[in-house]
């Protein structure tokens, strides 16, 4: 089962699903780094962490990540639902 759900080796229930409970910023993707005091961003894309940036104001930072889900993720999520 866990390939009917893998393309380009990666995990489409992973792409789409909620933010987690614990998550502190609302946004999948943006969490607040305490050593560069600011937002960082980041996405998965083939097993591997993508840093996007960090930013002084959370909104930038959710920006980033949706421009990143956009360029990275849209393109797997629409050709795994083409099929």
């Amino acid at each position: 089962v866990k390939e009917l759900y893998n393309i380009e080796n990666t995990n489409i229930l992973m792409l789409t699903k909620k933010v987690n409970k614990n998550n502190t910023s609302g946004h999948k993707g943006v969490s607040w780094n305490i050593s560069h005091k600011k937002w960082e961003t980041y996405i998965y894309l083939n097993y591997k962490r993508i840093h996007l940036g960090f930013y002084d104001l959370l909104e930038d930072a959710v920006v980033a990540r949706k421009l990143a889900e956009n360029k990275y993720h849209k393109p797997i999520i629409d050709e795994f639902f083409k099929k």
